[in-house]
């Protein structure tokens, strides 16, 4: 049986979110008998994670602002997850996110590393990335350093051949999957927006990316 070490990175910076909750369904739908996935971590609040796989994991009260006391959280998280890297016990290492943290220790281990990649949106649109940003190049190293690349998309695959100059052959596109519905619903709402982008209307997140407020748009009337 093959084990599978995911590190903390997005599950500690997100409490809900298109990219943890693709990692929590990956992990916790892998093919039994065939693999075990482990993400070892002190503090998480993530809801895929404790509410969707009833997974527990410490948390605190105070500070009640998330933003403040994700700070704290990733502090413990990323010594935890270093540590659990440094001991060597798994057969491939897939990190959430792009701090290389990991590189040296998982390069000296020889232990191969898969990167998934969702979109190249900060590498197509840099001007609008903030200055102390470091995902840009963070990103790039790691996907010169992978094992292998994972791609939501072909287009995403495209931008990463065309921006980057990677060897295709070393990116695989493996579309989202879907955690499987057991009951259906007995209706929508009758009026409703679908909105498919991130929940905010700051300038800013602590990752650094410049966020722009939606569209206010009213179903009434």
């Amino acid at each position: 049986m093959k084990k599978i070490l995911y590190d903390n990175q997005m599950f500690t910076f997100q409490r809900f979110g298109g990219v943890t909750r693709y990692f929590a369904d990956l992990m916790y739908n892998l093919p039994t008998g065939e693999f075990v996935a482990e993400i070892p971590m002190k503090y998480c609040e993530n809801h895929y994670v404790t509410e969707t796989y009833g997974h527990k994991y410490k948390t605190i009260g105070f500070p009640k602002n998330y933003r403040i006391k994700r700070r704290i959280y990733a502090l413990t998280n990323n010594y935890i997850s270093k540590q659990a890297v440094k001991q060597n016990d798994y057969d491939i290492f897939h990190p959430t996110y792009f701090n290389p943290y990991f590189l040296e220790t998982v390069k000296e281990r020889q232990k191969p590393f898969v990167l998934t990649i969702h979109d190249m949106t900060f590498e197509r649109y840099p001007q609008d990335v903030l200055i102390y940003d470091r995902t840009i190049p963070h990103k790039k190293l790691l996907i010169s350093e992978a094992d292998h690349i994972i791609a939501v998309s072909e287009n995403t695959k495209r931008d990463i051949v065309e921006l980057l100059g990677t060897d295709p052959s070393k990116i695989s596109v493996v579309h989202h999957g879907y955690r499987p519905v057991t009951e259906a619903a007995d209706r929508l709402f009758d009026r409703y927006v679908l909105y498919v982008g991130e929940r905010k209307d700051t300038r800013t997140s602590c990752l650094g990316y410049r966020l722009y407020a939606p569209y206010s748009i009213s179903t009434r009337g």
